[in-house]
């Protein structure tokens, strides 16, 4: 695929990631926009974000990046079906069921739970609105119980001769690393062209994007930091899991760079219960972004990312006289599955 931001890369670079097979879905590049009274709220000398919210299908979010490259891949294949496995608010789930649409793809939908919720609220909501197959998984074992499930569906499509792409948790990383590469080389000519010299980078760190991002980084030779504020605990350590996907997209792309776990930067303080799970933290920079700015953030991934950003500005670990780039990566329906914890927090601060 071809894109003006590709252009930064050395020649050799460039060529070996052009031939990645994408698809042109969403609307690029997304803004990147300055928040002079976030910033004051929050006591930093410059604040911009970058607008993934805005990247057009589906109601927005990062995702579009990831699924430029996943369903290439499903036709690529010669699938008629794509398939996820997922929570009940995925902003994947919603952003994958809507696109696959748009490239003449059934979207099937496994939710990790044993069976619908009485009301469709949020993400999955709007899944059911694109009429995906959605499926409900009863296991005590997520990651036997899902996978058996998933083989389950697969063979029955196969059975009406119909081919089913699986996107698996690994592969899907990986092209979203690809993604997250591509969307890095597009900031950087935002901020060259603005004049910017930002201090950090501050995002979700849920998801392959990170990975890219710093892989293109060291592809471009430039020292930016990019502090991933992790939503969720993996099994795996996050700042290996981040460097393994980022060395698996260079080994695919042939090219000679190496992640090494220690350079990843991940903030694992705004956690709180888990998945979905918001914090105070999180409600409140989700009320602080729309009083200031009118932007509307999520509390389970983007409300964390900035309450990481607001924490670190507090203790120091930031400088308040710097440049700061926050990454909106979407997920605004998942505010209204959260309805009652924002309602509570509204009423008992303020």
């Amino acid at each position: 695929m071809t894109h003006p931001a590709l252009d930064l890369l050395p020649p050799l670079l460039r060529d070996s990631f052009a031939r990645l097979p994408a698809l042109s879905l969403g609307n690029w590049p997304t803004p990147l926009e300055p928040c002079p009274r976030l910033a004051a709220a929050i006591g930093v000398q410059s604040l911009w974000i970058k607008r993934d919210d805005q990247s057009g299908p589906a109601l927005g979010g990062n995702k579009v990046r990831h699924l430029e490259y996943t369903l290439a891949e499903a036709l690529a294949q010669r699938a008629q079906a794509v398939l996820i496995a997922v929570g009940e608010q995925s902003n994947h789930a919603r952003q994958m069921a809507a696109l696959a649409r748009k490239v003449g793809l059934l979207p099937i939908v496994i939710v990790n739970q044993p069976t619908a919720p009485p009301l469709l609220r949020g993400n999955l909501l709007l899944v059911a609105l694109t009429g995906a197959d959605i499926r409900y998984l009863a296991a005590d074992d997520y990651e036997k119980g899902m996978e058996r499930r998933c083989d389950e569906v697969v063979e029955e499509y196969a059975r009406q001769n119909l081919q089913v792409y699986r996107i698996r948790p690994d592969r899907s990383q990986v092209l979203g690393a690809a993604a997250g590469l591509r969307a890095l080389l597009e900031l950087k000519g935002q901020v060259e062209a603005a004049g910017l010299a930002p201090a950090a980078v501050v995002l979700s760190a849920a998801n392959g994007s990170p990975a890219g991002m710093v892989l293109a980084c060291r592809a471009l030779g430039w020292p930016l930091p990019l502090s991933g504020v992790a939503p969720v605990l993996w099994k795996e350590p996050l700042h290996e899991r981040t460097a393994r996907f980022g060395n698996l997209l260079a080994q695919e792309l042939g090219w000679p760079l190496h992640l090494e776990a220690a350079e990843i930067l991940n903030d694992l303080s705004q956690i709180g219960e888990g998945y979905q799970c918001p914090t105070a933290a999180s409600l409140e920079a989700v009320r602080l972004a729309a009083v200031t700015e009118g932007i509307f953030l999520d509390p389970n991934y983007t409300g964390k990312a900035l309450a990481g950003l607001i924490a670190d500005l507090a203790s120091g670990a930031v400088s308040r006289q710097s440049t700061i780039i926050f990454w909106h990566t979407g997920g605004v329906p998942a505010l209204f599955s959260a309805e009652q914890q924002i309602t509570d927090h509204l009423h008992a601060h303020f």
